[in-house]
């Protein structure tokens, strides 16, 4: 009986621009450029430190600085002009460009390049091609999601590329991406926008910062070059010292949050008005800055999320929405709808905790003397004004209200004072409970059914409390 030899590994995707080193420039093109009217040597070049910048260069005789200027740059399909401005009279920076043989060119596959993309889980083997090395690797990543194709390759010193770009915060290629359609068939370049949009998003939602499909590049089913996208993303250098909620190692849950999603995308009215501003602002919440600005920044995103879901998905008229007078009191709905608990954990949360026990004491106080005032009988300990409980939504809308409107001037008194000293003490453990809030009330509202990972309790991960 003759033996069936194994199968050998598929070959890696080749990358369009060689993979950089952290924080090295990648030539996006070198050669004649045409430039005030005169052919010149020039460049075009993707800085990726301190963050990602589509730069211009030329070596022009003579040269005027105007300000603005266009490039003609000739490319596979023919010469294209492309719009950007001036720094000096010799470079500059460009705005962006979308260049192809056509607008209605098909396209058979597009090949984009990661950059800071987290190490994916749920790997296949895959060899790399001509370098005399054929040991197959397992960093190929595979999914099918909304009739796309999606196949992700590691580069192979993924682990050393990592490590760098966390100690010097700088920016790299990570990974090589192909897209293609699962049926095989072309597709235009609306949908490789689309497609690229929902998976920047997804996965820069997951992994708490910026990361990019830069420089995708589109090919024919002739396997011509008919389409490139030049642009600056938004790509954060380095690693988030606050982490992700998603574990990048546990490939369902990676797979499930792309669903999501781009399903979620293909309603473009909600992609646009809801989605892309929801899940930029729970990445910036995410990000460095003062912890001021990140409250404010994700009390925005919850104050929209409540509406979207309270009206669009739910079909709240404005009158009902604005019945329900506080925004803590709409805020502890969703959280109720989601099983998503209010308390405030002593245990992982003691300063926010410090400040709800003065909160409700003053409270307390408040309402007594409103009752000794109107002669009714004094209310117990803890009292729900309204039905507004002295829980988690209420302390991180009433720190959100004080950031946003702060007291007109100085405590007191020593219980003025107090207040005032756990309520700074109280903001970082704030951010925290809001970003938690944020995150899973997303989750729940793209149907999301995995795991996640808290930055408040030190479990590694846990199923999102709507699944359990």
């Amino acid at each position: 009986m003759t033996s069936i030899p194994p199968l050998s590994p598929p070959i890696a995707i080749q990358p369009v621009y060689p993979l950089n080193q952290p924080g090295e420039t990648i030539c996006v093109y070198a050669g004649k450029v045409g430039f005030q009217g005169q052919q010149v040597p020039g460049v075009i070049e993707l800085r990726c430190s301190p963050e990602l910048d589509l730069v211009w260069q030329v070596e022009p005789p003579v040269a005027m600085h105007t300000g603005t200027v266009e490039l003609q740059v000739p490319l596979p399909y023919g010469d294209r002009t492309v719009a950007g401005a001036q720094r000096s009279v010799d470079h500059g920076f460009l705005h962006g460009a979308e260049l192809s043989a056509s607008e209605d060119s098909n396209l058979s596959r597009v090949v984009a390049h990661w950059m800071n993309l987290p190490r994916l889980g749920g790997n296949l083997p895959v060899r790399e091609s001509g370098d005399g090395d054929d040991r197959a690797q397992w960093r190929r990543w595979v999914h099918t999601t909304g009739g796309w194709q999606l196949t992700i390759d590691a580069r192979r010193d993924l682990s050393e590329v990592h490590e760098v770009i966390g100690q010097n915060r700088a920016i790299a290629i990570t990974h090589v991406m192909e897209i293609r359609r699962a049926d095989g068939q072309d597709f235009g370049i609306e949908q490789a926008r689309e497609i690229l949009t929902a998976l920047q998003f997804a996965l820069s939602f997951g992994s708490g910062r910026w990361v990019a499909p830069a420089l995708p590049v589109g090919f024919d089913s002739a396997g011509n070059r008919v389409w490139d996208q030049w642009e600056s993303h938004f790509c954060d250098p380095g690693a988030n010292i606050w982490g992700s909620w998603l574990d990048f190692h546990r490939g369902a849950d990676v797979r499930d949050l792309i669903d999501k999603v781009v399903a979620a995308f293909a309603d473009e009215w909600a992609k646009t008005h809801e989605w892309l501003p929801l899940l930029a602002m729970a990445v910036q919440g995410n990000l460095s800055g003062r912890i001021e600005q990140r409250i404010m920044t994700l009390h925005s995103g919850l104050e929209m999320l409540i509406w979207t879901t309270l009206l669009n998905d739910q079909g709240w008229s404005e009158n009902k929405y604005k019945r329900i007078k506080y925004n803590d009191s709409r805020l502890r709905l969703l959280l109720s709808n989601a099983g998503i608990s209010t308390q405030v954990d002593a245990s992982h949360l003691p300063e926010l905790h410090s400040f709800t026990q003065d909160a409700k004491a003053r409270r307390d106080a408040q309402a007594r003397k409103n009752a000794q005032a109107t002669g009714a009988a004094a209310p117990g300990p803890q009292p729900t004004v309204a039905n507004r409980p002295t829980d988690g939504p209420y302390v991180v809308c009433d720190l959100r209200n004080r950031v946003i409107h702060p007291e007109p001037q100085r405590p007191s008194s020593a219980a003025e004072e107090t207040t005032e000293r756990l309520r700074r003490a109280a903001l970082f453990d704030s951010l925290l409970l809001s970003q938690e809030y944020y995150i899973l009330l997303l989750l729940h509202r793209l149907n999301y059914g995995g795991r996640y990972r808290s930055n408040i309790r030190t479990k590694p991960v846990e199923t999102v409390p709507w699944a359990v």
